[in-house]
């Protein structure tokens, strides 16, 4: 059920409720930083897991839509204790890393004040002339491809990768 919501004022409103609090941009940097570091440990190791191992490479986004869809369709998201929307966020990190680890001197990750409410705070990455915040780049993936063979993981770095260039 989609929230109903009066103005485009509430909108904005439910988006800050649902980012973290800090008391400056300091504080926001390293939680994010830890954030980003745990998510990609925890990737690595439910790859380990499985035997795929994840070299930061473009064409290892392939095997990881791979795994996603076997894990889905063999129900194994939750033997490893993580949601389908927590795998999708780790997924989207560890692309992110990516494109930041290959174009180091176009992309980075930032973070900043969310500009309609103080002391919250949203990640991104900035890529070429691009800012992308985001907390998954791959919401409900499951929906929109039947498996991984359409290779979208691997295409959307394609994308944001030409854009460094």
């Amino acid at each position: 059920m989609e929230p109903i919501f009066d103005s485009p004022r509430d909108v904005f409103f439910e988006y800050a409720d649902q980012l973290p609090f800090f008391d400056n941009l300091y504080a926001a940097q390293t939680h994010y930083y830890q954030q980003r570091k745990e998510q990609l440990l925890l990737l690595v190791e439910i790859c380990r897991e499985v035997n795929l191992s994840l070299d930061y490479s473009p064409k290892s986004l392939i095997y990881l839509e791979e795994l996603y869809f076997h894990f889905f369709q063999k129900n194994r998201f939750y033997d490893f204790q993580i949601s389908i929307e927590e795998f999708e966020q780790l997924t989207s990190v560890y692309l992110c890393e990516i494109v930041i680890q290959k174009n180091s001197d176009k992309a980075e990750w930032f973070v900043e004040e969310y500009s309609h409410v103080d002391h919250k705070y949203t990640m991104g990455i900035r890529y070429g002339r691009y800012h992308l915040h985001f907390q998954n780049l791959f919401p409900h993936h499951y929906l929109s491809n039947k498996d991984a063979s359409g290779q979208t993981f691997y295409k959307r770095f394609l994308r944001m990768n030409k854009h460094c260039k």
